[in-house]
């Protein structure tokens, strides 16, 4: 894509949001870029073109909706998202960059009771903290964090639809309730989880806690 942009003569159709990830695909098969249209390997999954960060994204599942500044959110200087997420799209995905700031954290209650049923960190996420309450309330049945995650807030994920959790080795705080009100049942997680919190994990979390402080 660069080196088709770099060669431009007239306008950018990269930064034209009127074109779809598969015409983008298509102009650069056009221009010898690419010898054929591609698709993922992978079933149900999509290319998406990112006009917010201007980067393409491999998106598994159905085709998600890229949150942009316009949906009620911003950065502000130490990286922290912070607002209401106002879009009614239950099916989402977070980038890394938000107007060209770097989001290092998800501040408290932005997603919360907003019937999310799918959210995506891009892959080359860099959250490391989620508030207090930022999920709450939820129809979420997977989330897969960014691996540079170290701590989830008190509440963060209540109320959701989680059955199992895959923690990445980064993390080393669970606060209380961070899983409240979610059916638990099975979770992988690395060695560095230094802090877990009352009931982190709901009904099963003494369970939990018992087996991992014996290793």
């Amino acid at each position: 894509t660069q080196i088709y942009r770099y060669s431009l003569d007239g306008a950018d159709p990269f930064i034209d949001e009127s074109k779809s990830s598969q015409e983008l695909i298509e102009i650069l098969v056009t221009n010898e870029i690419l010898q054929n249209s591609i698709e993922p390997l992978s079933t149900d999954a999509s290319f998406i073109w990112s006009f917010d960060d201007q980067t393409w994204h491999l998106i598994d599942g159905e085709t998600l909706y890229a949150i942009v500044d316009s949906d009620g959110l911003t950065v502000d200087n130490n990286g922290r998202l912070k607002g209401i997420f106002s879009s009614s799209e239950k099916d989402v995905i977070l980038l890394s960059e938000l107007s060209g700031k770097e989001i290092k954290e998800l501040y408290q209650d932005i997603f919360k009771n907003k019937g999310l049923t799918s959210f995506v960190f891009s892959n080359d996420s860099v959250v490391t903290r989620i508030h207090a309450r930022a999920f709450q309330n939820n129809e979420l049945s997977t989330i897969t964090f960014p691996e540079t995650l170290q701590r989830i807030d008190l509440l963060a994920f209540k109320d959701n639809n989680l059955t199992e959790l895959v923690l990445p080795e980064s993390l080393t705080h669970v606060e209380q309730n961070a899983f409240q009100g979610n059916n638990i049942t099975k979770i992988t997680v690395g060695s560095n989880l230094s802090t877990i919190g009352n009931s982190a994990f709901g009904i099963n979390n003494a369970g939990f806690s018992a087996v991992y402080l014996v290793g």
